[in-house]
């Protein structure tokens, strides 16, 4: 019921288990015990890593690759197991320590497995090829999530649905008795706070109260959910996960003019009940998964229903177009590329998946199995997109815009006349004040103060101050003042002459005074014109690497997925295929992150309590089972 609550949506979980790869092998010789042993060992604990995401650029699923080794040397010297930075690792002898974040070295079985196995010079059965299928993984959260049996507390009697049977078992696990239940008074006030965020009125308290029907409770939540004011409630949580604002930051921090409209579309989807899937879908990828959107053509009795959700779909996709930015960047077109693709990842990474992968940007993941490749191969899916401004509104609509063009051009000499006479009395006060100073004086106060000599800046202060306190009505003549009043009432007038609407449905109204209504989305570059990425050293983007192309986070990926990502012609672009693993119903992270934020924006405290850090620097879950349920 609660993920009901928030988006109608929790992704279903798909019971199986990836096959050993060794256990397609032909069975084990007597004598090759050992070596099927340490295999075991390196596939259980390090492939997850050092498979396929080859982090540090190791790769153990051959024998060469061992004796070749990684960015710190070889991981094996045959024959030397205490001169092997396998075995040293695993033992957590010296400063490198395996698994990622370990606390402990492999248990002492294991270990004297792979001394014994590297003594005797690391020998590999030639049965054997670790390039099968992909590793079970060994972190709770890159698992796929299994849906347990709901538990049969004792105290069935306090149940009143699967949720209280998860909680009350856990409470029974650990001699915990269940706090006594909330008087109606309480319960109100909680869900106006929770749902709306807003107190009940004296009497919408009363109405609950003196409701007495057993279904009083689910028609009050029915009522909160069914109000405008719970989008806006839920949607604001929404918006500080994916870093909303309307300005870019730091010193000048520019400004979004359509950034309203993202938010708007995160609080219309809450209060539409849209899918999470769909949600996330939009966001990633609206513009190529329904790729006719603003086909908007001037339709003579409104625009169709479908274009208009297509079009709410690519708006979705302003979740990238108004993070921060640092102005100075304008001026170095490929670091404000980098900045931009780094700032995709990051949010991706974070709001979607619940990982830390900005900190593989300069190197791989300290704690996960993220390496630095993955990093970029992510910032390569979104490399073919940039921020475009369109229009939200029919053909018909913008030309209509320009047929009320000449209000705007009154507008502005209404304006100009205005200002224009203020200026003649203003000059004319001022230079009869001048003559109280030098010459050189009245010259200076007519300079830009950009070509102002220190001298001239000194010379000009009197008369600015004196310019900028000046009452231009108490020096007007009597005939001045009546020309002034025309004048200010003539622009009064123009302003007011600005259409309110764009007259093809009389709701459209302009943007921004008397623009034509327009949303900042993301657009797909032609495929020539697409950049390449590169790795760069320590994330410097001065110093390229090697080119990378768009791929998946290894660690996260199970036999069917693809590794590299491949657009074929007429087929579906980059983000497109991102967005759809991110919302296969088996992935393991999306549905957890979301379910967690929603019980943390219901409890105040997630199931995860990091709920934007499910690795191995992040809290486990208290109720993993019912957090998978």
């Amino acid at each position: 019921m609660l993920c009901r609550v928030i988006f109608g949506f929790l992704l279903a979980s798909v019971v199986g288990a990836n096959a050993n790869c060794l256990s397609q092998v032909v069975p084990a010789q007597a004598d090759d015990s050992t070596s099927r042993a340490a295999l075991s060992v390196l596939e259980k604990n390090c492939l997850s890593c050092h498979g396929a995401a080859q982090m540090s650029g190791l790769d153990m699923r051959q024998r060469s690759g061992l004796l070749k080794g990684g960015k710190r040397g070889p991981a094996i010297v045959p024959g030397k197991s205490e001169a092997s930075l396998l075995y040293l690792s695993a033992a957590h002898q010296g400063e490198l320590k395996m698994p990622l974040g370990s606390e402990s070295p492999l248990p002492a079985a294991d270990l004297a497995v792979l001394k014994t196995w590297i003594e005797e010079g690391a020998p590999w059965p030639s049965d054997i090829a670790m390039t099968g299928a992909r590793p079970e993984p060994t972190w709770w959260s890159f698992k796929k999530p299994v849906r347990p049996e709901v538990p049969q507390p004792k105290r069935s009697d306090l149940v009143a649905n699967p949720i209280d049977s998860f909680i009350l078992a856990k409470l029974e696990e650990k001699g915990l008795t269940p706090a006594p239940k909330a008087d109606r008074l309480t319960l109100v006030r909680r869900a106006y706070f929770d749902l709306l965020g807003l107190p009940p009125s004296p009497e919408e308290v009363d109405r609950f109260m003196n409701d007495r029907s057993p279904e009083a409770w689910a028609n009050l939540i029915d009522t909160l959910l069914a109000s405008p004011r719970y989008g806006e409630r839920w949607g604001r949580r929404w918006l500080d996960v994916v870093r909303y604002a309307d300005t870019a930051g730091f010193e000048a921090d520019l400004y979004y003019p359509n950034a309203w409209r993202y938010r708007d579309y995160v609080i219309k989807s809450l209060n539409d009940d849209k899918p999470y899937d769909r949600f996330v879908q939009e966001q990633i990828a609206g513009d190529e998964l329904w790729p006719d959107t603003l086909n908007l053509q001037g339709f003579l009795y409104g625009v169709p229903p479908q274009e208009l959700e297509h079009l709410e779909a690519r708006v979705g996709t302003g979740l990238y177009t108004f993070g921060p930015e640092v102005k100075e960047d304008n001026l170095d077109a490929p670091k404000l590329q980098y900045e931009w693709l780094t700032d995709a990842v990051d949010t991706t990474g974070s709001a979607f998946m619940g990982l830390t992968f900005k900190c593989a940007r300069c190197h791989d993941h300290k704690f996960d199995p993220l390496p630095e490749k993955d990093y970029y191969r992510l910032q390569a899916v979104f490399a073919g997109s940039k921020p475009v401004t369109i229009p939200v509104v029919t053909d018909l609509s913008a030309r209509k815009h320009d047929e009320d063009e000449f209000s705007i051009l009154a507008l502005d000499e209404a304006r100009n006349a205005y200002l224009n006479f203020e200026k003649q009395i203003r000059d004319r006060a001022v230079a009869e004040r001048a003559k109280a100073y030098p010459p050189e004086a009245l010259e200076a106060y007519h300079l830009l103060a950009l070509y102002r000599t220190q001298k001239q800046a000194a010379l000009a202060v009197p008369l600015e101050d004196y310019a900028r306190t000046l009452k231009l009505e108490e020096i007007m003549t009597p005939s001045e003042k009546l020309t002034y009043h025309t004048l200010a009432e003539n622009l009064v007038k123009a302003v007011a002459a600005i259409p309110l609407n764009d007259g093809f449905d009389g709701n459209v109204r302009y943007d921004n005074f008397y623009d034509v209504p327009s949303a900042t989305v993301l657009r797909d570059l032609p495929i020539e014109l697409v950049p390449s990425t590169y790795m760069y050293s320590r994330g410097d983007v001065k110093t390229p690497l090697e080119k990378v192309t768009p791929g998946l986070p290894n660690a996260l990926l199970d036999d069917h997925d693809p590794s590299d990502l491949v657009m074929s012609p007429g087929g579906p672009r980059f983000r497109k295929q991102l967005a759809l693993w991110l919302t296969k119903p088996d992935h393991p992270l999306t549905a957890r992150v979301m379910v967690n934020r929603i019980w943390e924006g219901h409890f105040g405290r997630g199931i995860v309590a990091t709920e934007n850090d499910f690795g191995r620097q992040g809290a486990a879950p208290t109720h993993p089972e019912l957090l998978d349920w």
